[in-house]
């Protein structure tokens, strides 16, 4: 049986994308978790940066977001200092979302250079965690 009448149409979503790189050498630093919030702090979207550092989210609705970088694995090098866009260091405690700089998307745009440089604990930014 075909049923017809039912028509919808798809708005094309819009990304960002960055890449994620040592503070000290500029080296790439991959499997860093990238979590990106809505305006109102719920959780849209986790990617995980490649070998390259390079990052990119998925197809969202147009509207402000946050993003979180965070080395869970501490992979490349060591233990770096967790940030919000755009260079804001965390504490050791852990990341406040809507410290960081507001990312607005447009629909059907995609938006690079929400990039990120990760300090390594005893850097400039802080004491090591403990």
């Amino acid at each position: 049986m075909e049923t017809t009448g039912i028509d919808f149409s798809l708005v094309r979503g819009a990304t960002f994308a960055g890449t994620i790189r040592h503070a000290s050498g500029g080296q790439p630093v991959s499997s860093v978790e990238v979590t990106i919030q809505s305006s109102t702090g719920t959780v849209v979207d986790h990617p995980y940066t490649a070998l390259n550092g390079q990052y990119r989210s998925r197809a969202l609705p147009a509207g402000t977001y946050y993003a979180s970088a965070r080395n869970y694995y501490n992979y490349n090098g060591g233990q770096t200092v967790d940030q919000v866009y755009n260079n804001h260091n965390c504490p050791p405690e852990g990341c406040d979302w809507h410290t960081g700089d507001p990312i607005e998307l447009v629909t059907g745009t995609d938006t690079t250079g929400i990039d990120f440089s990760l300090h390594d604990y005893g850097d400039d930014c802080g004491d090591p965690p403990g």
